[in-house]
């Protein structure tokens, strides 16, 4: 085997160091046909603090067109409609073209929107809005299967619509979801209660206060340098938190945005062209006032507090989702259901639209090497496959006699991508290969991880303790002719120290996976 550098891999006494732009190594060699053969990989890997980065793939060797090899990396899924689904997840997933196999996972409480998921400390929480009369927006913990816990939180208004996880600590946005923008019946529940929560460790919640007077709700949840951040659903504004109740106001951005999600070094911002005013109950007429010059997405800079456009997107008014896949950042839209790319976060190429019927596309994510969305009209399920094919993998919701289904809300855990739905309010969990997934989030510093293939299961370590596992119905297949990549794979590029690289013709257990 011989590994060649690609880009600016910088070497020093504690390892390599990588960028997370453009710096891989890339390794060849006859012996790297891993086929159906145990393997272990092994890498000491340093995370620095409240990077503003997606910390990106360990390694992978992987072929897009067959869906074929393996992808080792530390996840960072931010911008997923509302919320953070996952902050620095270490994951190791294989496939061999396999087919997807769908699982119904329930419906939390009276759930009729599942507005975030978002895992933290090892569990899966999903956030709700609910719809009947006196009824209130919830948290629930997945506790397996189709089982759901009431976590408890004491809000009084409708919905939960934004989740994330920084350090290993919830954090929940609740406001009043009008559910006459997916085109259903108003509820009686019109309390404004517009707050910031924060689950405490021994269980609770507490108020981290409202940081947007006057608005009805606080629709994202986003992170950035390790920091919480938080933006309303119908007006301008960006909030930081610095803890108890206390926010930052930051410099206005120009529109309103959908999604929040941090990418080399900055935060962006996914925009709405059209500002929304509402008015007050009981009718609470809507307007729009169109912003016909804004652009696409805006990206935030906390060390000037400024604000910079991204490049005009002129076919789309709403963009409603983030995704970082292969290196890339691609953000969702409305009104032609369309993905658009960008390789430097400034200007965007079109990746076509996912289906001629679709309107929207809702949440985005990377998962087993390949990203995947959701839309509305039909609540579809897209992979896709090449530059501008999209591949129709799923459905989450067949409610008959309505007029939008939504694919909100997704999040990877427990070797699975789960999905959350409108107007049925289930959770649905879609599986393909093996997918080894650890929802508790990598510390800054180093650590000893290990991905381990053994037999039809996939395992992950960190630190010598087993943090993941997931097996396949068959023994895959991981032929392919791609070379070995360290730094770089099917998430984003690696950022941050890479040293004592190992592979091993072997699944390592015991005594030898200790640091």
């Amino acid at each position: 085997m011989h590994a060649i550098p690609d880009g600016n891999v910088v070497h020093d006494a504690q390892g390599a160091i990588f960028d997370g732009r453009n710096a891989k190594l890339v390794v060849h060699g006859a012996d790297l046909i891993f086929g159906k053969r145990d393997f272990t990989l092994s890498a000491r890997i340093r995370i620095e603090a409240d990077e503003a980065e997606c910390i990106g793939n360990i390694a992978g060797k992987f072929d897009l067109d067959t869906r074929t090899g393996f992808n080792w990396s530390v996840v960072d899924h931010g911008g997923v409609t509302s919320s953070s689904s996952n902050y620095r997840n270490l994951n190791f997933s294989m496939d061999a073209g396999t087919l997807p196999q769908w699982m119904d996972c329930g419906r939390p409480g009276n759930a009729r929107h599942i507005c975030a998921l978002t895992v933290n400390r090892g569990d899966l929480y999903a956030g709700t809005f609910e719809h009947d009369d006196g009824e209130i927006g919830r948290v629930y913990r997945h506790t397996g299967n189709s089982g759901w816990e009431d976590t408890g939180l004491p809000c009084r208004s409708n919905s939960v619509f934004g989740l994330a996880a920084i350090n290993g600590v919830l954090y929940a946005s609740s406001g009043r979801y009008d559910p006459r923008n997916s085109a259903l019946p108003d509820t009686g529940n019109m309390d404004e209660e517009t707050r910031i929560w924060r689950m405490e460790p021994g269980g609770g919640w507490k108020d981290c206060g409202n940081p947007h007077v006057g608005t009805n709700d606080l629709y994202n949840l986003g992170v950035y340098r390790g920091r919480l951040y938080a933006t309303p659903s119908f007006a301008r504004g960006l909030y930081g938190y610095d803890g108890d109740k206390d926010w930052k106001t930051c410099r206005e951005p120009y529109p309103r945005f959908l999604s929040l999600c941090q990418w080399r070094g900055h935060l962006y911002g996914a925009s709405n062209k059209g500002l929304r005013h509402l008015g007050p109950p009981p009718d609470r007429e809507i307007s729009f006032e169109m912003l016909p010059d804004a652009d696409g997405v805006y990206r935030y800079d906390d060390r000037n507090d400024a604000w910079t456009g991204c490049g005009a997107i002129p076919t789309e008014t709403q963009m409603y989702s983030f995704a970082v896949h292969r290196g890339a950042l691609f953000t969702g839209t409305w009104p032609n259901a369309k993905v658009f790319r960008s390789t430097s976060g400034m200007g965007w190429d079109d990746c076509g639209n996912l289906h001629p019927e679709e309107k929207e596309v809702m949440a985005m994510c990377v998962y087993n090497g390949m990203m995947y969305a959701g839309t509305l009209p039909a609540a579809d399920i897209y992979r896709l496959d090449g530059d501008h094919h999209w591949t129709r993998v799923g459905n989450v919701d067949s409610t008959p006699d309505v007029k939008y289904r939504r694919a909100w809300s997704m999040a990877v855990h427990e070797g699975g991508l789960f999905v959350g739905a409108l107007p049925s309010g289930h959770v649905w969990m879609m599986r393909t290969g093996a997918v080894a997934s650890d929802s508790h989030q990598l510390t800054t510093g180093w650590h000893h991880v290990l991905a381990v293939r053994k037999g039809s299961a996939a395992m992950i370590y960190v630190d010598g303790v087993l943090r993941g596992r997931s097996s396949s119905d068959i023994q895959l297949d991981l032929t392919n002719r791609q070379p070995l990549t360290i730094g770089f794979g099917g998430h984003d590029y690696f950022r941050g120290r890479i040293a004592d690289f190992r592979l091993y013709d072997r699944a390592l257990s015991g005594s030898d996976i200790q640091p």
